[in-house]
């Protein structure tokens, strides 16, 4: 992605981007664990863990500098105002890389409701190389934090003709960069290639997992138990996106029939579970619109991911429907343009929305029979020691029954043992009737 922002730019040739997703969610993550005042700390493990810079809501920190800013987002504008407090370096890179983790920042600003979404971290990887079935690939990615969930976004460019791949390169089931495992791995520092069989989006997550662990002592780390990956696909000529999106999976898809969600002739917009295509007829228009969908992309897998761990990871009926209600409050914004409420329409009319919707009703339904029977459990519980005490008192009557009215106290105490055990098993039987 970072190169071709770079073609657009600088006005050079381009016509397709191909974006490899992926998101993790983020154990124990809060904002306030991360400690930026440590500068020569955070600036080593930028180096170690291959990060070329960090941008946070005050401060974009690299190996060698820090530049600390203020920022005032104007909602009617749908603009940021940012004002620097210390001087920028005039390095072209630096601006690039700078003012491509602003942009995803504002983005999310403009596109979302701040009250429910936020992007407090972004971070610009370092390139590194990769053989993939013995040939080289430059993997050139980002990561940015959302609501909790680090989502990773990376490019691969042709490393022997500089070229990133094009939307033909990744059709008909030729490789699945996204998910398959590399052979072995090599960063630019000197190092020769070692062998390495995670994905790519496991190294660049790991790095910078690797950074927030070594940042805040260990608290924030991955679960690595869910997980989600995407592609996404922007080009600037494609007559077909059912069928280009059929290709892509390698697989025919019955009737699929694509909306598109964009509410401007500027582009068109189509997206399902793990795939959305974006042809861009303006070519002004193309960098821009390259991070708004990638942004929104993003809140399709965050919404995907959080119903799926609420499926298979959540177990007690007030977390999981806890999960629930933020996962709903994602669907009811406020203050979002018209491209938002599409997509969250999009999302819900997916496959796998429903079938996870189901899946979590199905849970809490089981989970609330699970609950009645343990009250059911303690109720019976409660009314056997009722019951015992009192018996209790009423045996410690008798006595006073014989004194007063003359009635034997074996009598009694038989008569009483005959009404308990009638009433006992009057109750038993109900009991076993219901439950």
């Amino acid at each position: 992605m970072k190169k071709t922002i770079e073609q657009a730019a600088a006005q050079e040739e381009y016509n397709d981007c191909v974006n490899f997703m992926a998101a993790y969610r983020v154990c124990n993550y809060k904002r306030k664990r991360l400690q930026t005042n440590n500068d020569a700390k955070i600036q080593v493990f930028l180096k170690k863990f291959h990060i070329q810079g960090f941008l946070t809501n005050s401060y974009y920190i690299t190996p060698n500098s820090k530049i600390k800013y203020d920022s005032q987002y104007d909602a009617i504008k749908k603009k940021t105002k940012y004002n620097f407090k210390d001087q920028i370096p005039e390095d072209e890179d630096y601006l690039n890389d700078m003012f491509l983790l602003l942009k995803l920042q504002n983005a999310t600003k403009t596109l979302f409701d701040n009250q429910l979404v936020r992007m407090p971290l972004c971070f610009n990887m370092e390139s590194f190389l990769v053989k993939i079935s013995s040939k080289k690939y430059q993997v050139d990615s980002i990561a940015f934090i959302l609501n909790g969930i680090l989502i990773v976004c990376f490019e691969l460019v042709d490393y022997e003709t500089g070229v990133p791949l094009n939307k033909n390169e990744v059709c008909k089931g030729i490789c699945n960069f996204g998910s398959v495992p590399v052979d072995c791995i090599s960063f630019f520092d000197g190092t020769d290639f070692a062998k390495d069989n995670r994905k790519i989006s496991d190294v660049i997550s790991d790095n910078v997992f690797g950074f927030l662990n070594q940042t805040t002592k260990g608290i924030i780390d991955k679960d690595s138990l869910v997980f989600v990956h995407n592609m996404f696909v922007v080009t600037d000529a494609m007559s077909n996106p059912a069928q280009y999106i059929q290709e892509v999976l390698n697989v025919k898809i019955p009737e699929l029939e694509l909306s598109n969600i964009s509410t401007t002739d500027v582009f068109s917009y189509y997206t399902i579970e793990s795939i959305a295509v974006t042809v861009v007829y303006v070519k002004a228009s193309y960098k821009d619109v390259l991070i708004d969908c990638l942004v929104l992309e993003s809140l399709k897998m965050i919404i995907l991911l959080e119903m799926i761990y609420n499926c298979k990871m959540n177990y007690k009926l007030k977390e999981i429907t806890g999960h629930q209600v933020y996962i709903e409050s994602l669907f009811f914004p406020s203050q979002v343009p018209a491209i938002t409420y599409n997509l969250i329409d999009s999302i819900k009319d997916t496959k796998s929305f429903k079938r996870y919707e189901e899946n979590i009703e199905h849970i809490i339904n089981i989970l609330q029979i699970s609950n009645e029977r343990k009250n059911g459990t303690n109720s019976r519980f409660l009314n056997i020691l009722l019951f015992f005490l009192t018996a209790i008192g009423c045996i410690q009557t008798l006595p006073v029954i014989e004194d007063e009215f003359g009635i034997p106290f074996i009598i009694s105490f038989l008569v009483f043992v005959c009404f308990a055990v009638i009433l006992v098993l009057v109750w038993a039987i109900k009991d076993k009737k219901f439950n």
